[in-house]
């Protein structure tokens, strides 16, 4: 069985092995380029052709000023009318080269994908998983940041800015991601997203709380976005969005959302850009995997593929800009802020 990114499992087919060498004779002698190969969850390298006119989806490493991270790419990241950033879940959890249903749509709309195993994602060690233990949106968020800056600045001036997709964890971390850099993304849809770890952990079940307390609150990090608690910065979105919570979920209460919608609701204000938070009856924590998910799927990837009016040239008013500080770059057609604090990984 065999199954990437753009192409689901299927049965692989064995060529005649009389017409390839004895594979014995190549184990022997193995390409030294592999002792050095980073560890990496994402298995061989995926640019192999696997059929005429085909090929696999790649994996890309970004430089961020802590380090770097892996991403699954699909599609040209640099042409693509529409770059989505896809932020898993977990946060135990990272992006493989195995099929994703949604992900797939959105390449097949012609859309590029960029699916990031930033800080905090399994697969990379302890130390890239550990990071973000007591820190929940600090440097997995930073990694964020620094991703859109690169994705924006290798493409076209008058292309549209990333847009954003998340699920869970990940939809958290998309939400923080708008507040913190409202003028850098162009849209956001998130499925069962919650809002803070401390709001989390007080309206979830037994076992994300021990989750949450295996990897311990921490302090509200000194920066100039202070607590990661989207219902407070929720006034600074300014991109459309689409939530989409399931009204059984046993994993995020399907209130995290509802907070969400009263949140932007009492945001208000002139630039208050429309926003859907929708309740899926009977739907559990993977609506897009139940009953009635392929209309959800649908919904989603037309808003997500759809070309909203130029925004790279609207200025950021002063108050949504966050000081100037770590993460350097050069000049850019979208408008970004900076963020204060260390974005070292934590000790």
């Amino acid at each position: 069985m065999y199954a990437t990114p753009d192409r689901p499992t299927d049965l692989v087919t064995v060529p005649d092995t009389a017409a390839h060498p004895d594979p014995a004779s190549t184990a022997a002698h193995p390409d030294p380029a592999s002792y050095d190969a980073p560890s990496s969850s994402l298995g061989a390298p995926s640019n192999t052709p696997d059929a005429e006119g085909t090929s696999h989806a790649a994996t890309e490493w970004f430089a961020t000023p802590s380090g770097r991270f892996e991403a699954v790419v699909l599609g040209d990241r640099r042409t693509a009318p529409t770059v989505v950033v896809a932020l898993h879940g977990g946060p135990e959890d990272h992006w493989t080269l195995g099929h994703d249903p949604v992900l797939a749509r959105l390449s097949d709309a012609g859309a590029a994908v960029v699916a990031p195993n930033q800080r905090g994602s399994t697969g990379y060690g302890r130390a890239h998983a550990e990071a973000i233990h007591g820190a929940w949106g600090v440097p997995d968020l930073a990694d964020i940041r620094s991703l859109v800056r690169t994705l924006t600045e290798q493409r076209l001036p008058d292309a549209e800015p990333p847009v954003l997709l998340g699920t869970s964890y990940g939809g958290f971390l998309a939400l923080l991601a708008v507040c913190a850099d409202p003028y850098a993304w162009a849209r956001c849809a998130v499925i069962a997203p919650f809002l803070s770890a401390r709001g989390l952990r007080e309206r979830s079940s037994p076992a994300v709380r021990a989750l949450i307390d295996r990897h311990g609150l921490g302090e509200p990090p000194d920066d100039d976005l202070g607590p990661r608690d989207v219902e407070r910065l929720a006034h600074r979105i300014r991109v459309p969005l689409l939530a989409l919570h399931g009204s059984d979920d046993p994993v995020v209460p399907v209130d995290e959302t509802r907070r969400l919608r009263q949140a932007l609701a009492r945001a208000g204000g002139p630039e208050r850009a429309p926003h859907d938070c929708l309740d899926i009856p009977g739907a559990g924590h993977h609506p897009l995997q139940e009953r009635g998910g392929a209309g959800l799927t649908d919904r989603l990837v037309s808003f997500l593929t759809a070309r909203a009016p130029d925004r790279r040239r609207t200025l950021a008013p002063p108050e949504l800009t966050v000081a100037d500080a770590a993460v350097r770059h050069r000049r850019s057609p979208a408008v970004f802020g900076h963020i204060t604090h260390d974005e070292r990984t934590p000790p």
